[in-house]
């Protein structure tokens, strides 16, 4: 678990938990998602629920480890690898084996668990093998251990072998974005999971426009054209719902000729909205006694899209 300090040393660079995202191998993160936070042009990430829960628990995963293995880690935190050659590659692994091996412990949870191979193996998701190789470079060793906790009494340990070919291809990636992007500050293309990133970045845009240039505009039409086509796709799926649900009437499972469930259809768990038009009068409360009770929610800002010779018409009369 990285401490205050660690997280201050962090600051400005590179760690073995980053690497994964930098190269595009995360599949919470992206690098374009990365880099915002990083040049500081949002808001750092609050730390999830999960996070959170994966740092409390990692002293007891780790005590849980040992008393099943016999094998004995001690803590690595406080304690930042700085890489020899680059300044701004650190690395702060959990814990460290009695041969100075890096260990890292994760919380995984039952519903990450089939992306993990069974105990003793080697199959572990890119993102955590990526960010033990790193663990490695810093510490000159070859030899890595995960140790991931899936709830209950399911904990798997998974040792791995770093080849020195792997440590110097990856080292090889990391150098190269860290110069093109990282070092000069220059964000890459946003793809279609930074869509959030770009609302809140810009949500406070004012009134203006620009103009688009060729690729801009090949992807407005394109963005037209597969919006009519989910339009069409929208229809369909209407139309088989309503054939389904005309069909199970009273019923609320659909099965097949198994057995085995193929749809439901259940009633969720009723709602309650306030009518606080009608609280605000029946209590007798003014406007600005209500507006200390109030959140104002900054209103949302659609991307839409346009057909020009449609407006030109409608603005000509000619249509």
């Amino acid at each position: 678990m990285l401490t205050k300090d660690d997280k201050r040393s962090r600051i400005g660079k590179i760690g073995s938990s980053d690497v994964a995202t930098i190269l595009g191998l995360n599949e919470y993160e992206t690098f374009y998602q990365w880099m915002n936070y990083y040049l500081g042009l949002i808001e750092p990430k609050k730390e999830t629920p999960p996070l959170l829960a994966g740092n409390l628990f990692e002293s007891s995963i780790a005590g849980f480890y040992m008393a099943i293995s016999g094998n004995i880690i001690t803590p690595a935190s406080g304690k930042t690898y700085v890489h020899p050659d680059y300044d701004w590659k650190i690395s702060h692994p959990d814990y460290l084996d009695k041969y100075g091996n890096p260990v890292e412990i994760k919380n995984v949870g039952q519903y990450s668990e089939w992306k993990w191979g069974p105990d003793g193996s080697t199959e572990v998701p890119i993102g955590p093998y990526v960010q033990v190789v790193d663990q490695c470079i810093h510490l000159g060793r070859n030899t890595a251990t995960i140790v991931a906790y899936f709830g209950g009494a399911d904990i798997r340990s998974y040792k791995l072998e770093i080849p020195p070919e792997r440590k110097d291809k990856l080292m090889k990636q990391v150098i190269e974005v860290y110069q093109s992007y990282i070092e000069p500050g220059i964000l890459p293309e946003p793809g279609g999971r930074d869509l959030s990133v770009l609302n809140t970045r810009f949500e406070g845009a004012q009134e203006s426009q620009v103009v688009a240039n060729e690729e801009v505009m090949r992807a407005v039409t394109s963005m037209k054209y597969n919006k009519k086509q989910l339009d069409q796709i929208q229809v369909e799926i209407d139309e088989s719902q309503a054939m389904i649900k005309n069909f199970m009437g009273e019923n609320t499972v659909l099965v097949d000729e198994d057995g085995d469930r193929v749809a439901t259809w259940k009633r969720n768990k009723d709602g309650e909205k306030v009518d606080y038009k009608a609280l605000v009068k029946d209590l007798d409360v003014d406007r600005t006694t209500l507006s200390k009770f109030t959140e104002i929610r900054k209103g949302a800002r659609p991307l839409k899209t346009y057909n020009p010779k449609k407006l030109k018409e409608e603005k000509d009369g000619t249509k």
